[in-house]
């Protein structure tokens, strides 16, 4: 890495496809200006007008690669939004993954209809999950009522694994 302490030029991006302007307002225009030119993507710090790439908060784990982004607008409110994120995945991430891998090499096999998979999977992951008959009826803050109902579905604590089969969560 080589540091010029002088002005940008538009040389300056031969040969790159991405650059990072962290200047003054004009400047980032200036770098935008030069990119947009030569086709090369800008991500502008904290100037999210003068960009046209920009940074996600991304989640890596166990297989799943989850991003977010708040379109440089807000760029504490991604990393909040990541942390939650990651947060709420389950510990046995690794374990939905293979099975989901598993199940869509038969599905693939089967010639099963990409709209019949998501209500397949997500009745195929809660079969990972023990019985809900030991745990308490309020739990997972339902009634004895609901639980039966529940427990009738092969419902575990995982209440956002049994979102109506026709939505996207």
């Amino acid at each position: 890495m080589e540091i010029a302490e002088r002005c940008f030029v538009p040389a300056d991006l031969d040969g790159v496809w991405l650059v990072v302007a962290a200047a003054t307002p004009e400047v980032n225009r200036a770098v935008a200006d030069a990119a947009e030119a030569r086709r090369i993507f800008v991500n502008a710090v904290d100037d999210p007008a003068n960009a046209s790439a920009f940074l996600s908060g991304v989640v890596r784990r166990d297989g799943v690669t989850i991003a977010i982004s708040t379109s440089g607008e807000a760029p504490a409110l991604t990393a909040l939004l990541r942390e939650a994120l990651d947060a709420v995945l389950p510990a046995d991430l690794r374990a939905w993954v293979s099975h989901a891998r598993d199940e869509r090499v038969i599905w693939r096999r089967e010639r099963v209809p990409i709209e019949q998979r998501k209500p397949l999977l997500l009745r195929s992951l809660n079969r990972l999950y023990p019985s809900t008959l030991d745990r308490p009826a309020d739990s997972c803050g339902d009634t004895d009522t609901t639980r039966t109902r529940a427990i009738e579905d092969g419902d575990t604590c995982v209440p956002w694994l049994h979102a109506p089969e026709d939505s996207w969560l």
